[in-house]
């Protein structure tokens, strides 16, 4: 989220760090004013059936072009077969950056 709304990936910020580096941050213009992050997720253990298709996922990503989605390969499988937390269970995150809240 930091980097929808800063233009600045805390993950280079981190590995500068972790090299001694000093970290450069820089503001992009093209940010957004406002970010949030969506974690798709359950508190029930499912068997997922079906996940979006490709077409389905590109068309969402030609409405929103700079989306940050990340879906876990669970289609076929319990989501417990995945690595997950002691109180959910996820199969997914959504970033997305606007102008407004």
């Amino acid at each position: 989220m930091f980097e929808k709304v800063d233009g600045t990936n805390t993950y280079e910020i981190l590995f500068d760090l972790a090299l001694d580096i000093k970290p450069t941050l820089l503001r992009k213009k093209e940010c957004h004013n406002h970010a949030t992050s969506f974690v798709l997720r359950t508190f029930e253990d499912k068997f997922v059936v079906q996940m979006p298709s490709e077409e389905q996922i590109n068309k969402v990503k030609s409405i929103f072009p700079d989306i940050r989605l990340e879906l876990f390969d669970v289609q076929g499988k319990k989501l417990s077969d995945i690595l997950q937390d002691n109180a959910s269970y996820c199969y997914g995150w959504i970033h997305l950056g606007g102008s407004s809240t």
